[in-house]
């Protein structure tokens, strides 16, 4: 069935972030570029290129692309626009051509309303936020550079959004930048406002403020999580452009799921899936997080190998992490010893595989080889051989007598190791695990 026209337009939408404009310039040019539906055809659109200003309506849109006083004039004439589709990113994309009259740089595209200087309702929002930074970086004027900011994130522009939230976080106090006093509660409206943009950054700061209860917020991980889980689905490549935030969020949610509480489940095996989302770009705490788990056989996939290897591969990355408790005891030629009686054990018998426990490394399973080629002892009527057999059998009592003694001074010194091992490796709570690692990352957060 052919879907109907209004589920059509539900499924070709663009985030407010992908209606935004850019634009570059030459000497002699100055081009202007924005996405549009790919449905998009040049009659759904005005684009009205006058001498002194520009205004871009898409029809079935509220509020213009593009509105305002151009920065100066220009040669209307030979000024056009096009739409194309991208090759690579199959995006419909329109770009306007304007023609200067003159080389001079321009440093912003629209510099007012409609209606002259004063007339900041009379621009469209991004052109509103390019204004409030060019009056706040280039000029000083930190006044006018809040009044188009603070228009701007009225009219919906998550940029602006984001920098009244930073100024409100922060007060007047942190930087003469800053005209207002701080005001945690209305950083955080501000915050919330971007994030239900789907401002990654943003739905970050809202799930963590309420993952700690915050900005007078009541704590809770069952609202954290909900934003928490929509920041790493903002974007499609949020990994690769925003690496931190995206491995920052997969800690958090591990964090959560593993403590439980305040409105969830303790789940540790989702908190091994987060955490190994983000120990993926060695994530130090998350690697180490990992590393205690497993040395506490908490995991499907646990092992002493992994546990160890991933809390070395931490510490490396940070010196500041420290050995576990249950691993201070042992050298490092100790801790490669372990490795390989481990490794040995799985090459022996694979099918402990993932669940090979600290327990059961520490007291081997005895081979199927071994069970069956075990003799039975002698019975007593062995003793009535000649006296040469016997003699024979003396010596050969003798030699198992000493190659017992050897053995067991071999299995003495290995006990020896194990107990060592057991004392370092002795089993933590889930609870004094999740309070030692929610400690580290409350004292390490910068």
């Amino acid at each position: 069935m052919m879907p109907s026209k209004s589920e059509e337009i539900l499924e070709e939408s663009l985030k407010p972030s992908e209606k935004l404009y850019t634009w570059s310039q030459t000497e002699d040019q100055i081009t202007i570029s924005f996405q549009v539906l790919k449905s998009f055809k040049a009659r759904d659109a005005t684009i009205d290129i006058k001498k002194d200003s520009i205004l871009v309506q898409i029809h079935n849109e509220d509020s213009p692309r593009i509105k305002g006083r151009l920065f100066t004039s220009i040669d209307k004439y030979d000024s056009m626009w096009q739409v194309e589709t991208e090759s690579k990113t199959n995006k419909r994309i329109v770009t306007i051509h304007i023609e200067k009259q003159n080389t001079i740089p321009w440093p912003l595209v629209i510099r007012s309303g409609m209606n002259g200087e004063e007339d900041i309702e009379g621009m469209d929002h991004q052109s509103q936020y390019l204004c409030g930074s060019f009056y706040q970086s280039e000029v000083g004027d930190y006044q006018k550079a809040f009044k188009y900011f603070e228009s701007a994130a009225n009219l919906g522009n998550t940029a602006a959004q984001m920098k009244l939230a930073a100024f409100y976080e922060l007060g007047r106090k942190e930087s003469q930048s800053i005209i207002v006093d701080q005001d945690l509660k209305k950083a955080m409206y501000w915050h919330t406002k971007a994030a239900e943009a789907d401002n990654p950054e943003a739905c970050y700061i809202v799930g963590t403020a309420y993952q700690q209860g915050t900005h007078f917020l009541e704590k809770s991980y069952s609202t954290s999580l909900k934003w928490l889980e929509r920041c790493l689905e903002s974007t499609p490549d949020l990994a690769e452009v925003a690496n931190n935030i995206y491995v920052a969020t997969c800690f958090q949610i591990g964090l959560m799921k593993l403590e439980g509480g305040y409105g969830i489940k303790e789940d540790s095996e989702e908190a091994i899936k987060y955490w190994k989302m983000s120990a993926y770009y060695k994530h130090s705490q998350s690697l180490y997080n990992l590393g205690v788990l497993y040395l506490n056989n908490i995991g499907k996939d646990h092992n002493i190998v992994k546990a160890i290897r991933l809390i070395q591969e931490a510490i490396a990355l940070d010196s500041t992490l420290d050995i576990p408790a249950q691993l201070q005891q042992l050298t490092p030629e100790q801790l490669e010893q372990v490795n390989a009686m481990v490794e040995s054990n799985l090459k022996e018998n694979p099918d402990l595989g993932d669940k090979l426990s600290i327990e059961s490394m520490l007291t081997p399973p005895p081979s199927h080889s071994s069970i069956k080629n075990r003799k039975p002892s002698k019975s007593s009527d062995d003793a009535s051989t000649t006296n040469k057999k016997s003699t024979n059998s003396e010596k050969v009592k003798r030699k198992k007598k000493k190659s017992s003694k050897r053995h067991r001074n071999s299995q003495s010194t290995l006990n020896s190791t194990q107990n060592k091992l057991i004392v370092a490796t002795g089993v933590l709570t889930i609870a004094s695990i999740s309070a030692f690692i929610m400690y580290r990352v409350f004292k390490n957060k910068k």
